[in-house]
């Protein structure tokens, strides 16, 4: 396991250890299982809402409690966590998006998530029974409205604390993602989840199967108008990378699209050191346009095309991920340059438009491990949205640079 994911893979092990061994205690003591045709679609629903049932226009908001809740009313919270489960652990493996294109972090997310969802079911469940409510749910008075609530809000308390500590064990920042339209849209959609419950467990199959068709088009609905509102826009699959394109669009100095890109990047990646570097078209200089280390901003300069690590990129078009800096190839090292503080990890990601390297985004830190290939699949989407920024940018200064000419000259000219 690279040392990017350690903290992170024992992290996950242990919470996957514990929601395991509750969840077949549970099972041992239910003989309520559902014939296994039900509890394959009830899986695949699960995966229909995790694919289709998710906007990150708006925030991160997810559609996934209308099952889960809906199934914890039908069944008993063993079956209900263990079907949540299957789905939960399936979709990150297929999912690339979800998963920032890594098989690893794919494997650790879908055993993060399974293990997630067995503890927020098994304890929602447990906090529905001690507030006094029934299974199947077969109606709705007034007195089932707390215990509702508590199934509710302990689920929610549940899935958003252990998010927290995967995000922190993925080092980032746990602000930018939990948000609270993340923390409290689920509770949105609980009440779908009471409903389709209740068609069910009153035997009404017409009535369901009409529920089921219009939340079908309320999720393909949904999803679609994030799609097409982003279609234009969106690179990535990270909500916090299509706010920064939303960020960098419209930026008409190169200086003023620089301070965007920092500033997006620190919600994206933990750093020691930030470059934003353009390749100064005919001139064969790289221009350090941003330079951050340590939170202080370096003066700008000026090298050779070919120098150092970050020639080695321009020269091959090809990004670069050094997890350990210790363990760097011998070229690479070779070809570094003195910078006189330490290293550890190392991104750097050409910014490409129309087939010419314009320039780079590089992070770095001091310590290794800290960026693995996931990070370098989210650095390279970041570049994509970059690149076209620079030269909408580049455009208008050589626009606005000679209409100022033409001024200057016809003052000139005037004058005489």
């Amino acid at each position: 396991m690279a040392s990017r994911y350690r903290a992170l893979a024992a992290y996950s092990a242990l919470l996957a250890a514990g929601a395991g061994a509750w969840l077949a205690a549970e099972l041992s003591a239910t003989s309520a299982f559902p014939p296994a045709w039900v509890a394959a679609l009830a899986v695949v629903a699960c995966l229909f809402v995790f694919q289709f049932g998710l906007a990150t226009r708006i925030g991160l908001i997810s559609m996934e409690r209308v099952p889960q809740i809906g199934l914890l009313l039908v069944f008993s919270p063993a079956v209900a966590a263990a079907i949540c489960a299957t789905a939960s652990f399936i979709w990150p493996l297929f999912n690339r998006a979800y998963s920032q294109g890594s098989t690893t972090f794919a494997a650790l997310r879908a055993l993060h998530n399974a293990a997630m969802t067995v503890l927020m079911l098994l304890a929602a469940g447990a906090a529905y029974s001690a507030a006094g409510g029934h299974y199947p749910l077969g109606s709705v008075e007034l007195t089932d409205l707390w215990p509702l609530a508590a199934m509710a809000i302990v689920a929610q308390a549940v899935n958003t604390g252990v998010m927290t500590l995967f995000f922190l064990f993925d080092r980032r920042d746990v602000r930018s993602v939990l948000k609270p339209a993340y923390v409290l849209s689920d509770f949105v959609f609980v009440p779908a989840g009471v409903l389709a419950a209740l068609l069910y467990n009153t035997g009404r199959p017409a009535l369901f199967a009409l529920f089921a068709l219009v939340m079908l088009v309320f999720v393909l609905s949904f999803n679609s108008i994030g799609v097409a509102a982003t279609a234009a826009e969106r690179r990535g699959p990270m909500a916090k990378l299509f706010e920064s394109s939303r960020a960098l669009h419209g930026a008409r100095r190169i200086d003023e699209l620089a301070e965007r890109i920092l500033t997006e990047t620190r919600t994206l990646f933990r750093f020691d050191e930030f470059y934003f570097v353009l390749v100064e078209p005919g001139q064969q200089i790289l221009d350090f346009r941003v330079h951050e280390r340590g939170g202080v901003r370096l003066p700008g300069r000026t090298k050779s095309v070919n120098a150092g690590l970050f020639g080695w990129t321009v020269e091959r078009r090809e990004p670069l991920l050094i997890e350990d800096w210790s363990r760097a190839p011998p070229e690479l090292r070779q070809r570094a340059e003195a910078t006189g503080k330490e290293t550890g990890s190392v991104i750097v990601v050409p910014l490409i438009e129309n087939g010419v390297v314009t320039g780079l985004l590089s992070v770095q830190h001091t310590a290794p491990g800290v960026y693995s290939l996931a990070d370098l699949h989210l650095m390279q989407q970041l570049a994509a949205q970059v690149a076209p920024a620079v030269a909408d940018a580049r455009a208008f200064e050589d626009l606005e640079d000679y209409r100022l000419r033409l001024e200057l000259y016809g003052d000139r000219k005037s004058v005489v």
